[in-house]
C-alpha cells in the first residue's frame, strides 16, 4: 500500500461535500446520482494508475475497478462525499459477482468493516512503512519492526482486505521473483569497480520504478521494498545478495 497525496481537487465532488447526507439511505440516493466521472478521473490521477489497497494495475481490462468508500456509506453516510475517503479500487461489479467469497479481495471482500481506530488506509503518510513483501511466497504481512499496536492494525487490515487470497500473492509472487532473479543476474556478472556496479544497480531501480505514461509499475510498493533490502544488505559480490 502507498501513500496517495490529495493534491488533485475534484470541483464536483467539493461542491457536493457542502449538505453531506446523514443516512444510510439518503447515501445511496445521493452516490447514485452523483456523476462519478470526475471523480475517477481525479482518483486515477492521484493514484498513478494503481488500486489502492492491492496496487494492481487500474487498466486491467479483465478485473475492472471501482470507486471505494474507505469509511463504508451504510456506517459513515456523512462521509459520502469526502475526498478522502475515495479511491479507485481494483474489481468491478461483474468480476467480483464471478468470485466465491474467499476470492474475492479488497473493497469487495472488505464490505463494511472498518474502523478508524485500526484500518490502515492509503492517505495515512506512514501507510508503506506498515507492510512488509515477501518475494519468495508472495504474501504480504505486517512490518515487524513497528509498534505492536500498528503491527496488531497493520494484520487486521490485511485480513480485512484478504490481501493474501492465493489471486494476489501468485501475483505479487511472480513480479517479484522475476525482479529477483533480474538483480542477481546484474549482480553475479560482477564488476571490480564497487561504482560501476552500483550504478548498473540503481538504473536496474529507476527503470523498474519508473512511471509509463501516467502510472506506476504494478506491485510499486514491494518492488521498491525489495530494492531498498538489496542495497541495505549489500549488493557487491563482496555482499551476498538478499534471501527474501
Amino acid at each position: 500500500m502507498r501513500f496517495i497525496d490529495k493534491q488533485i481537487v475534484c470541483k464536483p465532488l467539493q461542491r457536493r461535500r457542502h449538505n453531506p447526507p446523514q443516512t444510510d439511505t439518503d447515501a445511496k440516493k445521493a452516490w447514485r446520482r452523483f456523476n462519478k466521472q470526475a471523480i475517477r478521473k481525479t482518483c486515477y490521477k492521484q493514484q498513478f494508475g494503481l488500486c489502492a489497497y492491492t496496487e494492481l494495475s487500474l487498466d486491467d481490462e479483465q478485473l475492472g475497478c471501482h470507486l471505494e468508500h474507505i469509511a463504508p456509506r451504510s456506517r459513515y453516510p456523512e462521509r459520502t462525499f469526502e475526498s478522502t475517503n475515495i479511491i479507485l479500487a481494483s474489481m468491478d461489479e461483474c468480476y467480483s459477482g464471478q468470485l466465491e467469497t474467499h476470492e474475492q479481495f479488497g473493497g469487495h471482500f472488505k464490505s463494511a468493516l472498518y474502523g478508524d481506530d485500526w484500518f490502515i488506509g492509503p492517505f495515512d503518510p506512514r501507510c508503506e512503512l506498515f507492510f512488509q513483501y515477501c518475494a519468495t511466497t508472495g504474501r504480504v504481512f505486517a512490518n515487524d519492526k513497528i509498534d505492536i499496536n500498528d503491527q496488531a492494525n497493520t494484520a487486521r487490515t490485511i485480513e480485512v482486505l484478504n490481501l493474501n487470497c492465493d489471486y494476489l500473492i501468485t501475483k505479487r509472487r511472480d513480479h517479484l521473483r522475476a525482479l529477483t532473479e533480474a538483480i542477481n543476474s546484474l549482480m553475479s556478472r560482477g564488476s571490480q569497480n564497487f561504482n560501476t556496479e552500483e550504478t548498473n544497480f540503481e538504473s536496474l531501480r529507476r527503470v523498474t520504478l519508473e512511471k509509463v505514461g501516467k502510472s506506476l509499475p504494478v506491485f510499486y510498493s514491494a518492488k521498491k521494498q525489495l530494492f531498498d533490502k538489496y542495497k541495505k544488505d549489500g549488493f557487491s559480490k563482496n555482499h551476498p545478495p538478499l534471501n527474501t
